[in-house]
């Protein structure tokens, strides 16, 4: 887009918040700053469309000096959260949230067809969702920790796993419901398992989705 201005950026400070891949966010970075202009990229964290909101925020990376510079101005649009001088930084932390946001919505509207489709009430349903959700925090810090000694799971839980998600598959065919994203889930601790059998020692989803 910036390319049918590309004589007018010269001396211009360029802030994208707009969602990209950390590595295009570079080479769009790396252009930029080759027409004579600075380049501030972002990730806009929002509670849908309400900035104002006490949960969002916006990540910054890229050039100290320029966020600095431009921060207050920034303000307005939500918390700045600056995160460093890698162009392509914003956009892995962005991209990182939104890759537990996109399954859990799915995964939300999963059980809501669930219990609308057995004949159960949503709103009945809702405050247990809820409620599970205080769980949260400890499941992210405890797989936190994990992941740092190479994630989570022995044999026994990737197999506890796989067999509990056969159950939710089977409760959402029962009641008419796409299971798609539990066969997904499935596979993942499957796959687990089958490499932690080749190697003979528990090899975690963490290390299967690392490559490691």
């Amino acid at each position: 887009m910036l390319g049918q201005a590309s004589e007018c950026l010269a001396g211009k400070v360029i802030a994208n918040l707009s969602s990209d891949s950390p590595e295009q966010t570079r080479r769009g970075a790396a252009w930029v700053r080759g027409h004579g202009a600075e380049f501030l990229p972002g990730g806009v964290m929002s509670a849908g469309d309400n900035i104002a909101h006490p949960a969002s925020y916006i990540f910054y990376s890229g050039p100290r000096e320029v966020f600095g510079a431009h921060a207050e101005l920034l303000r307005p649009l939500s918390p700045p959260e600056y995160l460093g001088v890698d162009d392509g930084l914003a956009q892995v932390f962005y991209q990182a949230l939104l890759t537990i946001f996109h399954p859990w919505m799915l995964a939300f509207d999963q059980a809501l067809a669930l219990i609308a489709n057995s004949g159960n009430e949503i709103d009945r349903f809702l405050p247990f969702a809820l409620r599970s959700n205080e769980a949260f925090p400890y499941f992210m810090t405890d797989f936190a920790a994990a992941a740092k000694a190479g994630g989570w799971g022995d044999r026994a839980q990737l197999t506890m796993m796989d067999a509990g998600a056969q159950h939710v598959v089977d409760a959402s065919v029962e009641a008419g419901v796409d299971a798609s994203l539990s066969r997904t889930a499935q596979a993942l601790w499957r796959k687990a398992i089958a490499a932690s059998e080749s190697a003979g020692t528990p090899v975690p989803v963490y290390s299967v989705m690392r490559g490691a």
